[in-house]
């Protein structure tokens, strides 16, 4: 089967925008599959924001415990050091609660539970129990148990909080190694497809491209060969059933049509006088039969005209050909 220009041409685009496609589609799996792992990694960045936040409230909340025992005197906590409390224990709460909605599995959920039921701990002896002694103007043993209360509940809090966060980061980093990698990989797998596409598809479109630009080429020697008057050279891809093949097939037959009227000229100039003119009655040349036979030379009749030059019989020839101005 003869493959036609336009045919290997569509061929060529083919393969390109398959080449393309190919491409695009693993740039797109690749694309998804390092957003899926970053997205793995920010959730496990905004758990470790989390636990880190629930430490700070811990840190915050131990302080203002100790704030409104120095200040029981007056018989109320103070509010400076009431409400701090209060808005800790919801924000640890809360988070402990986030942390378990996740169900994530780098996170201990026995932890989490511990931790959620310490903190209800820590809750009940900072806004109920230390109420209750400041109001009572307790002594100081009482003050002193539940300040013990307190510590042990915030050393309990404090490792699974440690722990939780030790868990975080370390695997937000082996997310983040594995993303690394991945992108590592993904990028390497691209360059590996993009040349092995390059080396497959550069033989084939520089046979297509050669298949079209060397007939074209030796065409265009044929042509100007023929120009130079060289009727005798061998025209290629005669047999061929395509728009190249045409083209030489023309070329042939421009070649045996020329040939033969170059033939006859050459013949009649043996045999005949002849006289070249310009539209407008100028000669251009003459051959010997007419010079010889009218008694010119050709530098007395070439590039002047018939009528107003000359004033031997070849005036009355051009006459009668009509040369010149009415």
């Amino acid at each position: 089967m003869t493959l036609t220009i336009k045919n290997k041409l569509i061929l060529l685009g083919a393969l390109s925008v398959a080449a393309l496609s190919f491409l695009s589609v693993m740039m797109y799996q690749n694309h998804a599959t390092i957003k899926k792992l970053n997205d793995t990694a920010n959730a496990i960045q905004t758990d470790n924001e989390l636990v880190t936040e629930a430490q700070n409230q811990r840190f915050l909340l131990v302080n203002n415990f100790y704030s409104a025992l120095m200040a029981r005197s007056s018989g109320k906590v103070p509010e400076a050091n009431a409400s701090p409390i209060h808005d800790a224990i919801i924000v640890m709460g809360n988070d402990a609660n986030k942390l378990l909605a996740k169900k994530a599995t780098y996170l201990d959920a026995d932890r989490l539970q511990e931790s959620k039921q310490l903190i209800e701990d820590i809750s009940s002896i900072t806004q109920v129990e230390m109420p209750k002694l400041v109001e009572s103007h307790a002594g100081d043993d009482a003050f002193s148990t539940l300040s013990a209360k307190l510590e042990d509940r915030k050393i309990k809090l404090s490792k699974l909080q440690d722990s939780l966060y030790d868990s975080v980061l370390t695997a937000n980093t082996k997310a983040q190694e594995a993303a690394d990698l991945e992108i590592d990989s993904a990028n390497k797998t691209l360059l590996i497809i993009f040349g092995l596409s390059l080396l497959a598809l550069l033989p084939l479109v520089t046979t297509i491209i050669l298949s079209i630009t060397r007939p074209l080429r030796k065409s265009t020697q044929v042509a100007e060969e023929l120009a130079h008057g060289n009727y005798t050279m061998n025209i290629e891809g005669l047999d061929k059933h395509d728009e190249l093949g045409k083209l030489s097939r023309a070329l042939n037959d421009i070649k045996s049509t020329v040939a033969d009227y170059s033939g006859q000229i050459v013949a009649i100039g043996k045999s005949q006088a002849v006289i070249e003119f310009k539209l407008d009655g100028t000669i251009i040349t003459a051959n010997d039969n007419f010079l010889n036979t009218l008694g010119y030379a050709l530098n007395e009749i070439k590039d002047k005209h018939t009528v107003y030059s000359l004033n031997r019989p070849i005036v009355r020839v051009a006459n009668t050909a009509n040369f010149g101005p009415n």
